[in-house]
């Protein structure tokens, strides 16, 4: 993010000392707010290096979500499609990496839904802007567990499914050994041995106008279930070789169910975000 040096490319948000990112999206958001928002940005960073976080304002939290926001549509603009190749260029990285340094900032949302797309995406920001390291670090020492699986709640299975695939997400991400991986592994396992004993009554638990949409959300979910059991089986033990073919497979899969009528944009957005992700987990 930039600070009142704006036009002429300050220091970003991100603590690198480098040009700031530069897009259309980002310049339209006021001087002021983008000064306020990298101001929050390092006083929380300092606090927290400090062990005692302090919370700012509602009113810096307000304009530091509304400058994430920019940053996060500047990104998407810029986003290099599926067969594009590449990373999309220096300033998509960079765009990336303030756009994470920012969402990091950020409160996490309370609501457990919310609070996974929050963290997926700050994360996939950081690998998509070459900030492994700080991934690790907030999947470790930031991110929170896995929600309970709330089976027995309204989209209970949808719920489980979404947030296994969280908890199997994040042990990778911030993996300090085979071990992790290993029970990211299972976690996902686990989803399918749960899938008999949980998919049938959770439809018969819906009206018949909504299961159509329901169905395409689960496909799309197992699709991405499968993709990050490839990667965390890739990274224990650098097999199978066409990893990134299968990753592409799956991830079309997924999204052509989106398409197909998921009715959900959340969901749709999510799995476009992660996917990028995947593909350099694995080395692409």
């Amino acid at each position: 993010m930039t600070d009142a040096g704006a036009a002429g490319g300050g220091k970003g948000c991100s603590g690198e000392g480098e040009a700031a990112a530069s897009h259309f999206l980002i310049d339209a958001v006021p001087e002021s707010d983008r000064s306020s928002a990298l101001d929050t940005c390092n006083a929380i960073k300092i606090s927290r290096a400090a062990g005692a976080p302090s919370p700012p304002g509602d009113d810096a939290v307000r304009t530091l979500e509304r400058v994430a926001v920019a940053y996060e549509l500047a990104a998407i603009d810029q986003w290099p499609g599926p067969a594009a190749g590449g990373d999309g260029g220096e300033n998509f990285r960079r765009t990336c990496a303030e756009c994470f340094a920012l969402i990091e900032a950020c409160p996490i949302p309370a609501d457990p839904v919310q609070m996974v797309g929050h963290v997926l995406r700050a994360v996939s920001y950081a690998y998509m802007g070459e900030r492994r390291e700080d991934a690790r670090r907030y999947a470790r020492e930031t991110a929170p567990p896995p929600p309970a699986d709330g089976a027995d709640q309204p989209g209970g299975w949808e719920r489980r499914l979404l947030f296994g695939i969280y908890g199997a997400v994040m042990l990778a991400v911030g993996e300090e050994g085979p071990e992790d991986l290993a029970r990211a592994s299972e976690a996902i396992a686990g989803l399918r041995r749960d899938q008999a004993g949980h998919e049938r009554p959770y439809f018969e638990s819906l009206e018949p106008a909504v299961q159509a949409a329901a169905a395409h959300r689960l496909v799309s979910l197992y699709h991405l279930a499968k993709c990050t059991y490839m990667v965390c089986e890739y990274m224990r033990n650098g097999s199978p070789a066409d990893i990134e073919a299968l990753l592409d497979y799956h991830f079309d899969k997924a999204l052509r169910h989106i398409d197909a009528g998921a009715g959900s944009a959340e969901l749709d957005t999510l799995i476009r975000i992660v996917r990028p992700m995947f593909t350099k987990m694995v080395g692409g």
